[in-house]
């Protein structure tokens, strides 16, 4: 069997498109962002928004970059790949419970003043979701159904260069 006959598992591939297709939109994201900076409002106390809006399209466009070519890459079954989606999974699991926990204390500890409805555990429902499918992804990529394909893909691929 050469390096080209090897085909990923079905939840492999899965994780590689939806990697590649999120990496994608974030990329997209990021250009929306930079291409709406010029029209802000250009008044002194939107100078701050200005800046956080320019770092966090800086941070999406990495982020995306990063993801959307490890995704295209697993579903080459690279190793290293996999690797790299797991470290953005534990990096995602982190700021989840950090954020998670700023939620937590936000809903319990509010004071009167401070407004706290149906946003605030509708985010703290969609980061919860987002952290378990984090650790889904994590958990599947160190089974031993991907290690056997990315394995023989690897032996595959040195056998027949």
């Amino acid at each position: 069997m050469t390096a080209s006959n090897i085909r990923a598992p079905l939840a492999l591939c899965l994780i590689g498109w939806l990697c590649a297709v999120v990496g994608i939109l974030l990329i997209l994201i990021a250009g929306v962002a930079l291409a709406l900076l010029p029209h802000m409002n250009s008044t002194p106390n939107a100078r701050g928004f200005q800046v956080l809006f320019q770092v966090m399209a800086a941070v999406y466009l990495a982020i995306g970059a990063i993801l959307a070519v490890a995704g295209i890459n697993l579903l080459r079954l690279r190793a290293w790949a996999c690797a790299l989606i797991q470290t953005l999974c534990w990096l995602g699991l982190i700021l989840a419970s950090m954020a998670v926990f700023g939620l937590l204390l936000l809903l319990f500890t509010h004071p009167p003043e401070i407004q706290v409805g149906a946003m605030e555990v509708k985010d703290l429902i969609v980061t919860v979701i987002f952290a378990i499918l984090m650790w889904l992804i994590r958990r599947y990529l160190r089974s031993p159904a991907v290690r056997e394909a990315i394995a023989a893909r690897q032996s595959g691929a040195k056998a027949n260069p």
